[in-house]
């Protein structure tokens, strides 16, 4: 298997994260989307270089991005036998599709609050 070229996110796509965070998605999170968003398929030390988050933030966010089903893992079936497997990640939905997730989930809440300040409203 050939080694693919993995360099840091450049300023586009921190642009990207820093509008994912002001949608209230947690930047290591953001970071990791960001970067899937970039190839087909990563492991997490490929992740962990690109971003420039440690491991426990790569796992971190790994798993709360699992919970929400954006992210699929299958293990690397060009590992030799020795040793630990690599997990491969890649999103599962295209960023757009994520990005309209992210929208369905902010119009819902503030629909929520609207509700409890119209239901403030009536009380006073």
């Amino acid at each position: 298997m050939q080694e693919k070229s993995l360099q840091k996110l450049n300023d586009k796509e921190y642009n990207v994260v820093k509008m994912l965070q002001t949608l209230k998605v947690k930047r290591s999170h953001a970071l990791v989307i960001v970067a899937l968003a970039g190839q087909k398929e990563m492991k997490s030390f490929e992740i962990e270089k690109v971003t420039g988050l440690c491991q426990p933030e790569v796992s971190n966010a790994m798993s709360h991005l699992m919970k929400k089903d954006w992210i699929s893992v299958q293990q690397d079936p060009f590992v030799e036998q020795k040793g630990r497997p690599y997990n491969l990640y890649q999103l599962k939905y295209p960023l757009k599709a994520i990005i309209k997730a992210l929208e369905k989930q902010i119009l819902q809440e503030q629909q929520e609050t609207f509700k409890i300040i119209t239901r403030l409203k009536e009380r006073i």
